[in-house]
């Protein structure tokens, strides 16, 4: 919550202009889909292993398809 309120802009001044907005979306780097894919693969890993194997239940066969498929990208 602010404590005051923003002061006015004076004329032709923007919150934020092209330069800043450019400037700040450079430091920004997409991740690559391996990246991706293991975030995937931890966050699938830690449901399969919640969901079945620390209930002693077998792994469905889709689980264990999507798991080797992020390994392989990953």
């Amino acid at each position: 919550q602010y404590t005051a309120e923003p002061g006015t802009l004076q004329t032709g001044e923007t919150v934020c202009d092209a330069a800043t907005y450019q400037s700040a979306l450079a430091t920004v780097t997409a991740l690559t889909l391996a990246q991706k894919a293991s975030a995937a693969l931890s966050a699938a890993r830690t449901y399969v292993s919640n969901t079945y194997t620390m209930l002693n239940e077998a792994t469905p066969d889709a689980w264990v398809t999507y798991l080797k498929a992020l390994m392989a990208i990953a």
